[in-house]
Parts: C-alpha cells; structure tokens; sequence
C-alpha cells in the first residue's frame, strides 16, 4: 500500500479488515511504517480476534519473484511460529525481531542508507567533470567498487541508459514512494530525539527530482538527476 491513508482504508474503511471478526485469522502487515502506527493495528487488529504481525521486507519485485527478500518480523512469537513456512518461502533471510514495531524501526533503518546512495553515486560520477572517461566504464567501475551497495550493479544499466538516451526501463521503487519513506524516517528521527541532515539532504534531492516530473521513475535514477547539467 503506497501511504498511510491506503493503509486506513484498508484496516478501517467500509470493507476494510477490523469490519469483519478475524477469529482464528492472521494478519501479516508488510508495509513500510512507523512503528506507532504498527502497534496501533496490531491492537485494532486483535480488538476484532485476530492476530497480527509485521513483517516489512528488504527487497525489490525480482527477489519477491525469486523468494530472496529479506524479513524483518515482529509480534507474538507463537504468531510468528504459525506463519514462518509461509515467510520462509518468500525470504532468503528471516528475522525475528520482538515486539511490534521493531520491526517497521528496522525497515526504516535498512531502507536510509539505500536512499542516500543513488544521491551519492550521481555526485560521484559528477566528480569526473569533463574528463572523457567513458559513462559505463565509470559506473562499471564505482559499482564494483568498496563503496557500492548490493542493487547497484543490477541498477546501473537503466542509469546508464537514462544518462546516454534519455530513458530508463522499468521502476521497481518509484521516488514518490521513496520520498514517502524517507519523510517517515524524519519522522521517526524526531520522536527518537535526533535530528537527520544526511536523510534530509536525500529528501532535498529527491523532491527536486519529483518536481521535475521524475516522481515515477525508479530512486536508483536519482543518480542520473544529480549528473545533470542544468
């Protein structure tokens, strides 16, 4: 679900989940949120009878397909006992983390270094100016490199293809959803008593590139925005 009002509409509208008796049924929320938020439908959700646990997952469309998502699991353990085949199909790795809301805390954390990334390899690749060093070499290079995260060699080629011809493929995490989340890590930053340059510094760029009309395309392209010459 894309935001927090599908979320309530989803819980609590006309037909939404706590209408019904969820008697001897188990909700498994997976979306990205705070942990409030996650706590509160776990308690809505056992207010109708039914049991509830979250489990947001590190990964993309492809690792969906290929059952190699990271989980991050939290709740009632005998719960998380109940579910865990079925988990387990769709995981490479699967965590149990505590009470409800760790785990919405530990999405978060895992998705902020992703979100500063792309920012940062674009800046990178800016770097090299004028130098006539081929693009593919360079990204080539720079994801192959220490400082690489583990997408970065599957992204590079719609990157590359933005940057070369003015398209890029497929977007599997798209920056309106991206700014979503890194506004729900401020969030949560803020309740956390810290404040958060560097994710605000991500946001900045992102909502730059999302009123230029790139909102749709995937976050990885942010790199492209900032190689941008304007």
């Amino acid at each position: 679900m894309a935001n927090d009002e599908a979320t309530e509409r989803a819980y609590f509208g006309a037909v939404g989940i706590c209408e019904a008796r969820l008697d001897g049924k188990v909700i498994i929320e997976m979306c990205t949120m705070l942990p409030e938020r996650a706590r509160q439908l776990y308690h809505a959700v056992h207010s109708v009878g039914g049991a509830f646990l979250e489990c947001p997952v590190g990964g993309t469309v492809k690792p969906a397909l290929d059952g190699a998502l990271v989980g991050m699991a939290a709740g009632d353990h005998t719960t998380f006992d109940r579910v865990r085949p079925l988990l387990n199909q769709m995981t490479r790795r699967l965590d149990f983390l505590g009470d409800v809301g760790n785990a919405a805390a530990m999405k978060l954390a895992i998705n902020l270094p992703l979100m500063v990334y792309w920012g940062a390899l674009g800046e990178a690749v800016a770097l090299l100016g004028r130098n006539n060093i081929d693009v593919e070499q360079a990204f080539n290079i720079l994801t192959n490199s220490s400082g690489a995260i583990g997408p970065a060699k599957a992204r590079q080629g719609p990157i590359i293809d933005l940057i070369k011809n003015g398209h890029s493929g497929v977007s599997n995490f798209a920056i309106d959803q991206a700014i979503k989340d890194m506004n729900l890590m401020k969030s949560q930053a803020g309740q956390c008593g810290f404040e958060c340059p560097i994710i605000t510094a991500a946001l900045d760029t992102a909502t730059g590139a999302k009123d230029a009309g790139w909102d749709k395309k995937d976050i990885s392209i942010l790199t492209a925005w900032r190689t941008r010459d304007d």
